[in-house]
């Protein structure tokens, strides 16, 4: 009997999502980045979704009668697949916001319909109303800013501000 071939793998996920966090840790305009990081995070929810899936089955088929291996399946699932889903939306939302680049809003549409088709239409608005706060909240301070700004008095240049 041949041994079955991964179709994905796991930590190769988790090594490149690393990767993509590093990147924007550098640099948060990097778009590529970002959507680059929401695909990688969908896969991983998709993934860890599958997991979940099989282990709740086997967990109600093994119910308490072999504690050790409940108890790893217990702390299997508790890497949940709907963070992961959350913050594949968050990284595709950032860039459908802040991306002038049509590829990149292009790509963050064809995620967030995925997910759409995929059933994850409450997640879909949990994030969208995410979204918007966020946004919300970032204008709110920049028209503070500008209300400072235009508060505060202006000095006059000196003769002395204007020679060498």
């Amino acid at each position: 009997m041949s041994r079955r071939r991964r179709v994905v793998e796991w930590q190769s996920l988790k090594r490149v999502e690393g990767l993509y966090r590093q990147r924007l840790e550098n640099d948060p305009t990097d778009m590529i980045a970002r959507i680059s990081l929401a695909w990688c995070l969908l896969m991983l929810a998709l993934h860890q979704a599958g997991r979940e899936s099989i282990l709740m089955g086997l967990l109600e088929t093994t119910g308490d009668q072999d504690e050790l291996l409940a108890n790893r399946i217990r702390s299997i699932l508790d890497q949940d697949a709907y963070d992961l889903l959350r913050d594949s939306l968050r990284q595709a939302l950032t860039v459908r916001q802040l991306s002038l680049n049509p590829q990149d809003q292009t790509d963050a549409a064809k995620l967030q319909e995925l997910i759409e088709l995929s059933g994850g239409s409450e997640a879909v608005s949990e994030a969208e109303a995410e979204a918007a706060e966020i946004l919300a909240a970032v204008t709110r301070d920049i028209l503070q800013a500008r209300r400072l700004a235009e508060k505060s008095p202006q000095r006059l240049p000196t003769r002395r501000d204007s020679t060498p």
